[in-house]
């Protein structure tokens, strides 16, 4: 435990600030939004029951539901926006997430789950045309589509990186589907009660979790995507301007392929190629030890490059362990480092390469499980893999927080970074399409809309899943926070870390603070052994970033089958099977291909954020709308918000544009003019339709009401 001084305090008041707004909010604010602004009425049947399907319309229990929608929306995002966010200091993040959630985020999802649920379960963009016009919903089609595809292309990578990083995740993550099978089919076909299904659920997922930590840390899945011959042996190359003479006599030590140092005594050579020759030969000449690859020493390989000055160390060997590495013998004071074994020496183990395939290859599986996933009756895997899922993510969660008022960790992040790294945009407007989930997320109202509108059993079950479950995630994004201001072991590891936005913008620097961070506070405030408690984080990135996966997939189901009913041409995707095709495979396209720059998803993730916030808006602003069509005098609680996500996210996609023209990324550009000129026109025909409502605002609300259920 650290010594009450300094700065302890802060990381418990950060959790008591943070929890004790989120628990006021739900008690006081989502009332009034149930009770005064949407009045929801537990008279009124809900499409659940009206279009009962058992595929996609099941009445549900508000407690299943909860789950399911909690993970669904909780993804890896909430995690994902602080851990970078957190670069600007500790302090505007915060603010971010935890009035951003009560005010808009959470106000959102709530919101869109009963319009969408108050209007036959249709998704958002179907109600943009009822509710703006037709020309705005083919448009808000449009722009879902895209963010979907993005989404489903990052997350089935992501998964494929933390199963590649974490193998120890696998065995318990997969678990889950047999899991949430068995509680499907108990619940649904059997009829038994949840608690005790439930529980016994959780403790086989953590003791899964367990065993896997224990047992397949060492798991490969095959790769089925072989890297290029040249990636296939490892390397090293060593720094610029290496030294070029040998002393007779030089003794250095060579590990090839992860085997036992091998000693080298060297002969006297002088110039760049004559080393390296002598490297060479030295290596090849000696017995390799015992359980090594011969051919990794008998084709060794040392070159020397003229116009950087360095040495290029090649094994023979072509095996995922391939590497190479050289190190220093004591009492040598002869021997020069010929930049093998300084700090400006660059290990490329084979092992990178092999992983790049992997990844790929744990993606296609991925996608065919979103199929499958996307296309089965939503009771049998989606529903219950999500409740089982909240459980154990409550758990690890609250188990964090736990850790966190044990340990009480100084923030060792600044409060406000005044000097946040080279390139490092200003935090004005790009903290708030930086923290996306977490805050505001459009894509959470595809969610509402899209699948969990379809299951909700009374009106009165909206505010606790709506309203209820994005505090949950506001409550993930604090941690998240925490994790990357608390979690790291001193300031100068923190400012190491964040350097600068390259250094801390990548997906593995992201989540990897988290895991580190999150780890710490459950090693070292509940004494659990690190090995377990990174493999419970990870677990639980995996898991939301799972479930909003196959979320997204079906969503994206959805968009097509309402697409259908744009042109006769495209018909053929009403067929769910066809389009759930569709939604899960085309995203390969963005995983598979590629450009100078890199892959195509690497190259459209800068541009995810801005798209997200300006769905989230258009979703305030078909609320607003709707509002406005009801005469509601309380319609300003969603324009307010739908004006201020306006204004930040259009003034950031301005900003971005200019720095992508100016930056020679013409593919981004392009793109973001595209998604900006698509959001302003939606906009526009958010105003001519204001228009008509103010010439005669008592048809729009009788042409509403007559779509609604009654």
């Amino acid at each position: 435990m650290r010594p009450h001084g300094g700065l302890w305090v802060n990381s418990v008041a950060l959790v008591v600030f943070g929890l004790t707004a989120f628990a006021l909010a739900y008690r006081f604010y989502s009332r009034f939004l149930a009770d005064r602004v949407f009045g929801l009425d537990d008279e009124r049947t809900t499409p659940a029951h009206a279009k009962q399907d058992n595929v996609d319309f099941v009445p549900t229990d508000r407690h299943v539901l909860f789950g399911h929608h909690f993970t669904s929306i909780a993804g890896a995002a909430p995690i994902l926006g602080p851990a970078i966010a957190v670069i600007w200091g500790w302090v505007p993040a915060l603010l971010w997430i935890v009035f951003g959630t009560i005010l808009i985020g959470a106000l959102h999802d709530f919101s869109a789950l009963f319009v969408s649920t108050r209007n036959g379960g249709t998704t958002i963009a179907d109600l943009t045309g009822k509710i703006v016009g037709k020309r705005a919903r083919v448009l808000f089609l449009l722009l879902v589509f895209f963010l979907a595809w993005i989404v489903i292309a990052v997350f089935a990578v992501v998964i494929g990186s933390l199963f590649t990083n974490y193998p120890e995740t696998v065995l318990p993550v997969n678990f889950e589907i047999l899991v949430a099978c068995a509680i499907g089919f108990v619940i649904y076909k059997l009829k038994a009660k949840l608690l005790g299904p439930s529980l016994v659920a959780l403790v086989l997922l953590y003791v899964m979790v367990w065993v896997g930590a224990e047992y397949t840390k060492g798991f490969r899945l095959p790769v089925l995507f072989q890297p290029p011959a040249a990636a296939r042996s490892g390397k090293l190359l060593s720094q610029e301007n290496a030294p070029t003479r040998l002393i007779q006599g030089t003794q250095l030590a060579v590990a090839l392929d992860g085997a036992e140092p091998v000693e080298l005594t060297l002969p006297a050579a002088e110039g760049g190629p004559a080393v390296a020759a002598a490297l060479q030969a030295a290596v090849r000449a000696q017995t390799p030890p015992a359980g090594a690859d011969p051919s990794a020493w008998s084709g060794f390989a040392c070159s020397w490059d003229p116009e950087a000055k360095r040495y290029t160390c090649v094994s023979g060997s072509q095996s995922e362990d391939s590497a190479v590495r050289f190190l220093p013998q004591a009492g040598t004071p002869r021997a020069p480092p010929l930049g093998l074994t300084s700090e400006g020496a660059l290990a490329k183990p084979a092992v990178g390469a092999y992983k790049t395939g992997r990844v790929k290859t744990w993606v296609l599986l991925l996608l065919g499980y979103s199929f499958l996933a996307s296309v089965l009756p939503v009771w049998l895997l989606l529903q219950p893999r999500d409740y089982i899922n909240s459980h154990q993510l409550f758990v690890g969660l609250g188990a964090m927080y736990l850790g966190v008022l044990i340990y009480h960790p100084p923030l060792v992040a600044p409060a406000i970074n005044t000097s946040p790294g080279p390139d490092t945009p200003f935090w004005f407007p790009f903290l708030f399409i930086t923290i996306a989930c977490g805050a505001i997320s459009g894509f959470h109202g595809l969610v509402a809309s899209g699948t969990t509108s379809k299951q909700v059993d009374r009106e009165s079950d909206a505010r606790m899943i709506g309203y209820g479950a994005t505090l949950g995630e506001g409550t993930l994004a604090l941690m998240a926070l925490l994790a990357c201001a608390a979690g790291f072991a001193s300031s100068e590891e923190w400012h190491h870390h964040y350097a600068s936005w390259g250094a801390a913008g990548g997906l593995g620097a992201k989540l990897g603070a988290f895991v580190k961070g999150g780890a710490s506070f459950l090693h070292n405030g509940l004494g659990m052994p690190v090995a377990f408690a990174k493999a419970v984080i990870a677990v639980i990135v995996i898991s939301f970033a799972a479930t909003t996966l196959d979320t997204a997939t079906r969503i994206q189901r959805f968009v097509f089958e309402e697409l259908a009913d744009t042109h006769q041409a495209l018909h053929p995707l009403k067929n769910r099977y066809f389009a759930a095709a569709i939604a899960a495979f085309t995203p390969l396209l963005l995983v598979f291909g590629s450009n100078d720059a890199g892959p195509y998803w690497k190259a459209l993730w800068p541009i995810f954020g801005a798209c997200n916030q300006m769905l989230g808006c258009l979703v305030l602003l078909v609320v607003t709308f709707y509002l406005l069509r009801k005469q509601s005098r309380f319609w300003f609680v969603a324009g307010v918000p739908c004006l201020f996500l306006a204004g930040m996210t259009s003034f950031a996609m301005i900003q971005n544009l200019r720095a992508y023209l100016s930056g020679g990324k013409h593919l981004l550009a392009g793109l973001s003019l595209l998604l900006l000129v698509l959001s302003l026109w939606i906009l526009l025909e958010g105003i001519l339709t204001l228009r008509g409502l103010k010439a005669g605002p008592a048809a729009g609300e009788a042409t509403l009401a007559a779509e609604e259920l009654q």
